[in-house]
């Protein structure tokens, strides 16, 4: 695929609901890294670009898999399940979810 624009990549990250630091450890790169990418400093590399959209899938995924569970979910209050949540509540307005106990 393409290079993924700044704006785009930006958009994902939101995406999935992972913070600078979270994205820059699944990617393996510095967090200024993913700043400059997200600015549109530097392009996002192809690679990237690929590992982003299947963030987002899974996310996504995630997401569909809570909003069909038909009983109440337990998530922890981090990014990524928290957008995973806000995607099951779109599906499935009347899904149950709570907060997992720290």
């Amino acid at each position: 695929m393409s290079n993924m624009p700044a704006a785009v990549f930006a958009a994902h990250r939101r995406l999935t609901g992972l913070t600078y630091d979270e994205l820059s450890d699944e990617l393996g790169v510095h967090q200024r890294t993913v700043r400059s990418w997200e600015a549109g400093k530097h392009p996002v590399p192809e690679r990237v670009g690929d590992e982003m959209r299947d963030l987002v899938a899974q996310n996504a995924l995630l997401g569909r898999t809570l909003a069909e569970a038909g009983v109440p979910v337990v998530i922890p209050r981090d990014g990524w399940h928290i957008q995973a949540a806000a995607r099951a509540v779109i599906i499935e307005p009347d899904v149950m979810i709570e907060w997992a106990d720290r």
